[in-house]
């Protein structure tokens, strides 16, 4: 698994050597230009975030891909739990839907569309897997439903603008959708 991506930091770092994983404390800032991992691919990461022994507390997180944005604050993860669990609420802004969830776009191979709204999300990772329960509030512009994986394929499905409000979940098994709603200009399903 190949990383690319220039990260500027900027901070502090205190610890006493001795005992460095359990008196570890930083301030930073963070970007990253360019960014890949894995079949994710970001334009630009920005973050401030703080560390205190096995915590870490992303302040803010602002993701660019393309001339979509993602932000999100308040982000928790405790490396001393086999389990954890955090709510977040993420907002976006014009995200390319299929460069949004990187290596996962192949579950999704059909859909193409580009999104704006609000994701208020529970993740939940351990051991045996993640699980992801989410409540959005999101419109996309330029929905198409392709047959073949790539986006210059004729579409079967065209719809210029939808909204959509409901409640989700994703695993590595997969995506389920519960109570959601659909949103046309002059229809409703």
């Amino acid at each position: 698994k190949k990383t690319k991506g220039l990260i500027s930091l900027e901070g502090s770092l205190n610890a006493d050597l001795m005992n460095f994983f359990k008196t570890i404390e930083s301030k930073s800032s963070i970007e990253i230009k360019d960014f890949s991992y894995d079949g994710w691919s970001f334009d630009l990461v920005k973050s401030k975030a703080n560390i205190k022994s096995s915590l870490l507390s992303l302040d803010t997180l602002e993701i660019h891909i393309g001339d979509g944005s993602m932000y999100a604050e308040k982000l928790l993860y405790d490396f001393s739990k086999k389990e954890s669990q955090q709510q977040v609420k993420i907002e976006f802004k014009n995200i390319d839907f299929k460069k949004a969830i990187g290596p996962l776009a192949e579950t999704f191979y059909p859909l193409f569309f580009n999104a704006s709204g609000v994701v208020d999300a529970q993740f939940l990772f351990s051991e045996e897997g993640f699980e992801i329960t989410a409540s959005a509030d999101v419109s996309a512009k330029n929905f198409a439903i392709v047959p073949g994986k790539q986006k210059n394929t004729p579409a079967l499905f065209k719809i210029p603008s939808v909204s959509a409000k409901g409640r989700f979940t994703v695993t590595e098994k997969g995506f389920v959708l519960h109570e959601a709603t659909a949103f046309l200009p002059n229809s409703k399903l």
